[in-house]
């Protein structure tokens, strides 16, 4: 489980960072229609963490 505090410290953006790219390998998979939607969602939430912290570096 995560240790809570104010903010989200760089390791933590850093595998959040390193994770999004598989969420690509589900392209080509069977997903059910409610299965694909939520990791679609659960993709948009990492990303959101990650693009409005402050370590957040566009490539």
């Amino acid at each position: 489980m995560s240790h809570l505090a104010e903010t989200t410290e760089k390791a933590a953006i850093t595998v959040i960072q390193k994770m999004l790219p598989r969420f690509g390998q589900l392209d080509s998979l069977g997903m059910s229609a409610q299965d694909a939607f939520d990791a679609r969602a659960a993709e948009n939430l990492l990303r959101g963490i990650v693009e409005s912290s402050p370590y957040y570096e566009p490539k």
